[in-house]
């Protein structure tokens, strides 16, 4: 035989035992040492053996298999009987079987020759299960082995198992132990610290058997000062007898439970609300062991209550002060808070009529009348209307509201009434009606015989002028009575300037006025205002700056109209601005179809005061005294409804002793919203 060697080649990692080799597909893995001196003979083993799936592990004598059984388990040894170096075949069995740990291993003896009977007897009494003879079969060692790797798979997945379900139990059993810990621990914390009153109490006899902080802090006690006292004795004297037959009656199991709102003496003599609700503690067996009570703290909803049934008596007080009716009305339209000003206007109580319905008490008339607003009001809707209704000492004409009133949730649980009788402010409007109509009336009236007298004035007036004109062509230039003619033929020129503004306001009310709109240039406009007024600008002492774009600025307007705009302006501004520079400006604005031209003229004279601002271009008003500057206040109303009738606007800025720009501007085409009758 070769000499024992060690073919590192042929050698498998050994595993620690307490690792549990695992089989790819779930199963168990198993181990099979094989021990030969020969490596040949281990090579030829591996080979039978490595069809079955296992890891197989060599060594080449039996000091090597002996260090490997040491440290690892083995389904099976195929060891080989004669091996040199003192530790033959027999020699490892006998004291693998000297070990608890490996003393039912299986071994399979395999030799090259018959042995004697007593050989063979050694082997089987050191653990032996089989001889081969080499040249060993391969099917029959296969099959063999085949045999102990099942029954080793067996027996560790039994194992295994045995192993997963005593982990389980024990961690059931402690899971188990610490839940109970932990019960415990829970209901001592929860009976100790919990934040509501807790009491429980013997059946037979009511004593307090716990108690804990909560109902201790809630009465003023410590706990030794309640523990063994009956629990009635905490109600007041003439409450004792009730509480201690309830009790009773719960102990001997005539009630389930039972919960009521009770009052409880403190240790210093003082009440505490509280509302105890109390039931029965069983044991496994069902067997009463103990009264349970809880005492929910009802000191805060008393308080409530009180300051509910306070704020009550408050709202009383205060609706029945007012002048009023106040009321609430429920889902139902019934009476849930009516004010003393009902007894007034109905000559109720204002407590019967809590619980009645709207109807009973308004009567079907009224009721009929304003049935539609209540119903509205509980859909949600606020509701505010003026009325004549029937009432006992008569009709009064009110101003009822009604506001609906929400449930955090958003339903509508009712809603507050608040009606006023405004019957003497009715009849004071109707005055005021009356009188604003006979005011309108005269209005109208005024504008009729202004546009009458401003029409029949202006033919006398124009005859007057064609007249003057006549006898000046027949005096001499110069003369005294030319001079007193040209003062006629001025103040003539005035009056018809007078009846033209009227004629003007005539037509501006009654939607009359005419526009004749006809391309123009508004650059030449102006010139031509300017230099008509030329005259008026010198005896004003007021020189003209006058600045133009360059071209023509053409558009579609009427040119009288224009031209009476741009007179009233210049003239004002000679009027107001005497002595000082007058700026007269010509400017586009806007862009393409937006385009519009401003005129501005600016004077330097004595202003406008911000008050009078806002109304300076209605009829008849005026920025100045007309004892100083004279004229009826209509210039400024006629240009703004002429430049908004042409599609314009006139504006202004100004400020007391600083002067004033008046700016008109002018579409530059015909707005296809603006008519040509105005």
């Amino acid at each position: 035989m070769p000499s024992p060697v060690t073919d590192s080649s042929l050698a498998r990692t050994a595993v620690p035992p307490d690792s549990g080799p695992q089989a790819g597909d779930g199963a168990v893995a198993a181990r099979v040492l094989l021990v030969d001196d020969s490596p040949a003979n281990l090579l030829a083993l591996s080979a039978v053996l490595e069809p079955l799936g296992v890891q197989l592990e060599t060594a080449a004598n039996g000091l090597e298999a002996l260090r490997l059984l040491l440290h690892q388990d083995f389904a099976v040894v195929v060891l080989d009987v004669h091996m040199p170096g003192g530790v033959s075949g027999f020699e490892v069995a006998r004291l693998l079987r000297e070990r608890e740990r490996t003393r039912h291993l299986p071994l399979i003896f395999v030799t090259g020759k018959e042995l004697a009977p007593e050989s063979v007897a050694q082997g089987y009494t050191h653990g032996a299960v089989d001889y081969l003879l080499k040249p060993v079969d391969p099917h029959a060692l296969r099959s063999k082995v085949s045999v102990f790797v099942d029954l080793y798979r067996a027996r560790e997945e039994v194992r295994r198992q045995a192993e997963v379900i005593q982990r389980q139990e024990r961690a059931l059993a402690e899971a188990l132990k610490a839940e109970l810990h932990q019960s415990e621990a829970l209901f001592r914390s929860f009976f100790g610290g919990a934040g509501v009153p807790l009491v429980q109490a013997e059946p037979a006899t009511g004593r307090m058997l716990a108690v804990n902080a909560a109902f201790c802090r809630a009465l003023g006690y410590r706990e030794e000062e309640l523990v063994g006292r009956a629990i009635w004795e905490l109600s007041p004297p003439e409450a004792r007898a009730q509480d201690q037959q309830r009790f009773e009656r719960l102990a001997r199991e005539e009630i389930p439970a039972y919960s009521a709102e009770k009052r409880y003496l403190r240790k210093d003599g003082s009440a505490w609300w509280g509302e105890v609700t109390a039931n029965l503690l069983r044991d496994p067996e069902g067997r009463v062991t103990r009264v349970a009570a809880v005492v929910q703290d009802l000191t805060e909803r008393k308080a409530a209550e009180a300051a509910r049934e306070e704020g009550e008596r408050q709202l009383r007080l205060l609706t029945d002060a007012l002048p009023v009716v106040v009321a609430f009305i429920d889902a139902e339209q019934r009476y849930r808070l009516a004010n003393r000003t009902y007894e007034a206007w109905f000559g109720l109580d204002p407590a019967s009529l809590i619980g009645r319905t709207m109807q009973e008490v308004l009567g079907d008339e009224v009721y009929l009348r304003v049935r539609h607003h209540i119903e509205a009001a509980l859909r949600g809707e606020p509701q505010l209307y003026e009325q004549e209704l029937p009432y006992r000492q008569g009709s009064r004409t009110v101003r009822a509201m009604y506001i609906p009133h929400r449930t955090p949730t958003g339903a509508v649980e009712g809603f507050f009434v608040l009606v006023t009788d405004i019957s003497e402010q009715a009849r004071h409007a109707k005055e005021r009606t009356r009188l604003l109509e006979e005011a309108q009336a005269g209005v109208r009236l005024r504008d009729e015989f202004l546009s009458v007298a401003s029409h029949e004035l202006r033919t006398p007036v124009t005859s007057l002028q064609l007249q003057l004109q006549l006898l000046a062509r027949a005096l001499v230039a110069g003369s005294p009575e030319a001079e007193r003619l040209g003062t006629a033929q001025r103040q003539v020129a005035r009056l018809a300037a007078l009846i033209g503004s009227l004629l003007d306001v005539s037509r501006i009310a009654g939607g009359r006025l005419e526009l004749q709109r006809a391309p123009a240039d508004l650059s030449a406009l102006v010139r031509e205002a300017l230099e008509r007024l030329a005259p008026v600008f010198a005896e004003a002492g007021c020189p003209v700056e006058l600045q133009l774009p360059p071209g023509p600025v053409q558009g579609l307007w009427d040119v009288q109209r224009v031209d009476q705009v741009l007179v009233n302006l210049l003239s004002n501004a000679a009027k107001y601005g005497a002595g000082s520079p007058v700026q007269v400006r010509i400017d586009r604005v806007g862009e393409c179809e937006a385009e519009r031209v401003r005129v501005s003229v600016t004077d330097g004279g004595i202003g406008i005061a911000p008050e009078v601002l806002p109304r300076l271009f209605g009829r008849f008003e005026r920025g100045v005294s007309d004892r100083n500057y004279g004229g009826l206040g209509l210039g400024l109303y006629i240009s703004r409804q002429l430049a908004e009738a042409m599609g314009g606007s006139i504006a202004v800025q100004s400020e007391a002793g600083r002067g004033s720009t008046f700016t008109l501007e002018l579409p530059l085409g015909l707005p296809p919203e603006v008519p040509e009758r105005a």
